[in-house]
């Protein structure tokens, strides 16, 4: 792997990056506040992360001698808030994902301290995806038949 690619995968981060903020976004203004309420101010606070993340991948890919992307994929907007969730979390998971290869990659193109910030955005993403994850587990056992 060369920089080259690496700074075109980086690139794709960043713009699933820009659309996992838009739909946490989308999903924060349109959830019910009864039922989500508990989790909503940490999202947020994660929202404020993900801006950091990009902003972090934006440098990176400066630093590989590339130009950060401005596209924001699609985002598919689901009424249903379960539903919009599930969406969410598959999308961390992608992102998760994508950012381990990319530390072995970085690091297999002679750029450890790329791997070292990509690790950091990592350990966060893991973090909202178990967030997500509790707060879906924790719906299933409200909205269960009793």
């Amino acid at each position: 792997m060369d920089t080259r690619e690496l700074t075109a995968l980086m690139n794709e981060d960043l713009a699933l990056t820009y659309r996992a903020m838009v739909q946490t976004i989308r999903n924060l203004s349109g959830a019910p506040a009864a039922d989500y309420h508990h989790v909503q101010l940490e999202r947020i606070t994660y929202l404020e992360r993900q801006v950091a993340h990009a902003a972090e991948l934006g440098r990176q890919v400066q630093f590989l001698g590339g130009t950060p992307s401005t596209l924001v994929p699609p985002v598919h907007v689901s009424p249903q808030t379960r539903d919009a969730l599930n969406e969410e979390l598959a999308l961390e998971t992608l992102r998760l994902t994508r950012f381990r290869r990319r530390i072995r990659e970085a690091r297999l193109a002679g750029v450890p301290h790329v791997a070292a910030a990509v690790e950091q955005i990592l350990v966060e993403t893991q973090r909202q995806v178990q967030l997500l994850q509790a707060t879906l587990e924790a719906s299933n056992e409200i909205h269960k038949p009793h």
